[in-house]
C-alpha cells in the first residue's frame, strides 16, 4: 500500500487531489493500472490533462512526500493496520469492525472510555 499513500500525499502536496482522485481511483478499479509503480504512474501521470507529470514526479519524490509516507508506514505498524475501515480512538484503540452496522455503537464505546481514562 506504501506506492498508493505516496499517491495521495503527491496528490495532496501538489493540489491536485481534487482533480485526480476520481481518475485514478477508476485506473486503479476499473482498468487495474498499477499506480502503486512509480513507472507506470508516470506514464499514467503524462496522460492526464493539465497535469504538469515532471513537477508531479518530482513531488513524488520529494522529502515532503517521502515524510508523510514513512509516518503512514509506522502508523500502519504500530496500530496493526491489516485493511480497511480501521478506526483508531484516542492514539491508543484500533479496531477493524466486521461488521458495518456495529461501527458507530463500538466508535462511541471507545470514545467514552477514551473520556473517562483522561478524567
Amino acid at each position: 500500500m506504501e506506492g498508493f499513500a505516496r499517491l495521495f500525499a503527491t496528490m495532496n502536496a501538489t493540489g491536485t487531489l481534487a482533480k485526480l482522485n476520481r481518475p485514478a481511483f477508476e485506473a486503479v478499479v476499473k482498468n487495474r493500472i498499477n499506480l502503486a509503480d512509480a513507472s507506470v504512474l508516470t506514464g499514467w501521470i503524462r496522460k492526464q490533462p493539465g497535469i504538469d507529470a515532471a513537477k508531479f514526479m518530482q513531488a513524488y519524490s520529494s522529502f515532503s512526500v517521502n515524510a508523510q509516507v514513512a509516518r503512514a508506514v509506522k502508523i500502519t505498524r504500530d496500530y496493526n493496520i491489516e485493511g480497511t475501515p480501521t478506526f483508531v480512538v484516542n492514539g491508543k484503540y484500533a479496531i477493524q469492525p466486521a461488521a458495518p452496522e456495529r461501527v458507530l455503537q463500538v466508535l462511541n464505546e471507545l470514545i467514552a472510555k477514551a473520556r473517562a481514562e483522561k478524567k
